[in-house]
């Protein structure tokens, strides 16, 4: 199954319904993965003030590029359909191999969504990306002054971001390919007052959708104010445009949480994990793709028993997309 299809990126719902119509539970530990969430880097060119690498001291080094290949074999192996190249607290572009692993998935026709905070985007990367299902930019702000503020960069970064946006834009509707465009931004207090201003810039820019957040950790933001704000600019969507929002603090959390059957995080330190927060932690991990092959680690024992040892009204933080996911299985169960 395509786990995010061309046509509705964010619809978790509808796409868990069909997964789940014929699953047992039983049989959770023996079932494939939804997708592949895949974190090459442990390094940022960014610094962002609310980046847990940054802020914990977690920044590391690169996911080995056999590593990368292994799991693109194991995938196929395995009739793993989809793959993400993302990072928790790096960007995945910074990866010298992190480009070949996504031209060899896209050769053998899996579906792959790229994350990156776009610096990196360049001309002969974008003839290659634009192959891709969806690619996710993690902009923020389009100026340049809140920019460097919120990264601890200097310069024009926003506007050489936003260059290579448009670029990757054009060559999309020249070559006529599918891939999905989007621009990310977590809001701060700096941004908020800002949102239909965002929306009219990116809607100029021929993105196919944005996407509001915030921050899950310390948040002093005003989120029915934001959410208002978000509505409002709705006016603006078209059917070439979309705008989603996350603008929420996930609330009470199950005690099973059965997103580790779904979707497997590799870290940069090649770590196979339960979730995206708890990528850097070794309690968390079932195994290393150094030392073991994907398919191995994801059908052994070890798996099992870190997955039962999780009690989700424990865990420090919860992501949205994980939490969504979470609660509806647990409804469906």
């Amino acid at each position: 199954m395509m786990f995010f299809d061309r046509d509705n990126l964010f619809d978790y719902e509808k796409k868990l319904l069909k997964e789940l119509t014929s699953l047992q539970l039983v049989s959770l530990h023996n079932r494939i993965p939804l997708y592949i969430d895949i974190h090459p880097s442990g390094m940022c060119n960014q610094h962002c003030r609310w980046c847990i690498g940054v802020n914990k001291g977690l920044l590391s080094g690169f996911l080995e590029g056999s590593a990368m290949f292994e799991i693109v074999d194991s995938a196929q192996d395995m009739r793993v359909q989809c793959l993400v190249f993302d990072g928790f607290y790096g960007d995945p572009l910074l990866n010298p191999d992190t480009m070949n692993a996504i031209e060899q998935a896209v050769e053998r026709n899996m579906s792959v969504g790229l994350g990156t905070n776009g610096l990196l985007l360049d001309e002969n990367k974008n003839k290659k990306l634009v192959n891709l299902t969806y690619i996710r930019v993690s902009l923020d702000t389009y100026r340049n002054d809140v920019y460097n503020l919120l990264k601890d960069t200097e310069g024009k970064l926003a506007d050489q971001i936003v260059s290579n946006v448009r670029h990757l834009v054009e060559l999309k509707k020249q070559l006529n390919k599918k891939i999905r465009i989007g621009l990310s931004f977590l809001l701060q207090l700096e941004t908020v007052d800002e949102i239909e201003q965002i929306i009219v810039f990116s809607k100029e820019i021929g993105v196919d959708h944005i996407q509001f957040k915030v921050d899950l950790c310390d948040n002093i933001l005003d989120l029915d104010r934001i959410q208002k704000k978000v509505n409002e600019g709705r006016k603006h969507e078209s059917d070439s445009f979309s705008i989603f929002s996350d603008i929420f603090i996930p609330g009470e959390r199950k005690e099973k949480c059965f997103v580790p059957y779904f979707i497997p995080v590799i870290g940069p330190d090649g770590g196979v994990y339960t979730c995206c927060e708890y990528s850097y932690r070794e309690d968390k991990s079932y195994g290393n793709i150094h030392r073991q092959s994907f398919q191995d680690i994801w059908f052994g024992q070890r798996k099992l028993d870190v997955v039962n040892s999780i009690d989700g009204r424990q865990c420090d933080v919860c992501s949205r997309h994980n939490w969504r996911i979470n609660n509806f299985v647990n409804e469906m169960k």
